[in-house]
């Protein structure tokens, strides 16, 4: 596994805790918008 992918996987994980990731997808069909912690992780 790469650095970034190590990386990217770890924020992911950090961004579900903190924002309660409640088991939804990153971004839902029908237009619904990003999850909190897809956004949290594409800011880091």
């Amino acid at each position: 596994m790469s650095k970034i992918s190590r990386f990217t996987s770890k924020v992911v994980q950090l961004a579900k805790n903190a924002v309660g990731g409640r088991g939804e997808v990153a971004a839902p069909e029908g237009g619904g918008g990003f999850a909190d912690y897809a956004v949290v992780s594409l800011h880091c």
